[in-house]
């Protein structure tokens, strides 16, 4: 599957809130390329994730922040 391919090629830190055990914060970056069709379809280069999320109650967590910066190319379906 393409997205356990864009995991498996992803490298950073989590932070876990240890009371609750939720994501806190997340921030990875794409150690190698991903290809879809052999990079026929789209080829993405570089790419970075961060993610904060902020506790708004009791056990309940509320995703602040999530940002996807992503670099490569897709190729066009009009000739």
């Amino acid at each position: 599957m393409l997205g356990d391919r864009v995991l498996g090629a992803l490298a950073g830190r989590a932070w876990v809130d240890v009371s609750d055990l939720q994501v806190r914060r997340v921030e990875a970056r794409l150690l190698k390329p991903v290809k879809v069709a052999g990079g026929i379809v789209l080829s993405v280069k570089e790419a970075e994730v961060a993610y904060q999320a902020l506790p708004v109650a009791p056990g309940v967590w509320f995703p602040a922040e999530v940002t996807l910066r992503a670099r490569g190319r897709r190729r066009s379906s009009s000739r």
